[in-house]
């Protein structure tokens, strides 16, 4: 009874979505702010992540004339491409996502040797190589 109800919520919570956006398309920019704010809110979903008309939507959004709707669509721009990313990470699955397990692909533990006086020296001179063993990713350092 409790997964038909949560299921029912979540196919009106996408039916009422997809009015947003198409109010927010039709409308005057005051309007149209809010059921953007609103949509973006209902239509950013872990599971399902958005509707083909919230990303169309956010992507014409952004070169819309009017600044404050630029900003709206941006950030529902962006905050899809970081649910994506956050989702990846979780490998697709809610619970990890709840409980922020997260798994970087791209992550790599160095073991050292401490015992090693030149350890520390060969390692730190060969970032200066073109064939090094390990790149350090600027954007997210650490």
């Amino acid at each position: 009874m409790i997964q038909q109800r949560k299921a029912r919520i979540k196919a009106k919570k996408a039916e009422l979505a997809d009015e947003l956006v198409d109010l927010a398309r039709n409308s005057h920019w005051k309007k149209a702010r809010s059921a953007a704010i609103l949509a973006a809110g209902l239509g950013l979903r872990f599971d399902s992540l958005a509707s083909a008309k919230m990303i169309d939507l956010a992507a014409k959004g952004t070169v819309d004339s009017h600044p404050a709707l630029r900003e709206i669509h941006s950030r529902t721009l962006t905050d899809l491409f970081r649910l994506i990313r956050i989702r990846a990470m979780s490998e697709h699955k809610y619970d990890n996502y709840l409980l922020d397990k997260r798994r970087l692909p791209s992550w790599v533990q160095v073991t050292t040797n401490r015992h090693d006086p030149g350890w520390t020296e060969r390692f730190v001179s060969s970032f200066a190589l073109p064939q090094a063993d390990y790149y350090v990713d600027d954007n997210y350092p650490g």
